[in-house]
């Protein structure tokens, strides 16, 4: 599998730039490239699995300070929701908020597992298949 080691230097600053420009043209410009020599990049594999890594890097460090931000922000939402000088709308809102916390949270570590035991069973069965001799695309 090619690394971003294997792309050229353009291909290297236009997956930086897919990061942070919005839009391709953007990107293009911010690397050096024409809009269409960037479209060319963009269905390369290797330049495609650039993107993918640096973006999966990205999230999971969103993701790192999300986490890190929950429990702060689950102890405020308490805070309002049990402080008797509060509104009743603000006390509402703060428990409406954990109620709805709870559920996505299942749902999305749920999710997760069920997506990853779907790409065991699709691997198990790549392998199998290739064991066998038998093409599976």
């Amino acid at each position: 599998m090619a690394g971003i080691g294997n792309l050229t230097a353009k291909q290297r600053k236009l997956v930086a730039a897919m990061l942070t420009e919005p839009t391709i043209l953007d990107a293009a410009r911010v690397a050096g490239v024409s809009e269409r020599t960037a479209h060319r990049y963009l269905d390369d594999p290797g330049v495609k699995r650039a993107i993918q890594t640096a973006l999966d890097t990205v999230l999971g460090e969103a993701m790192r300070k999300v986490v890190h931000g929950m429990g702060a922000a689950v102890g405020t939402l308490e805070i309002l929701h049990q402080d008797k000088d509060m509104p009743p709308a603000v006390r509402v809102s703060a428990a409406r908020a954990i109620l709805a916390a709870g559920p996505s949270l299942r749902e999305a570590t749920e999710l997760t597992d069920r997506v990853s035991a779907l790409e065991e069973c699709t691997g198990a069965k790549q392998t199998l298949m290739k064991k066998l001799g038998v093409s599976y695309e």
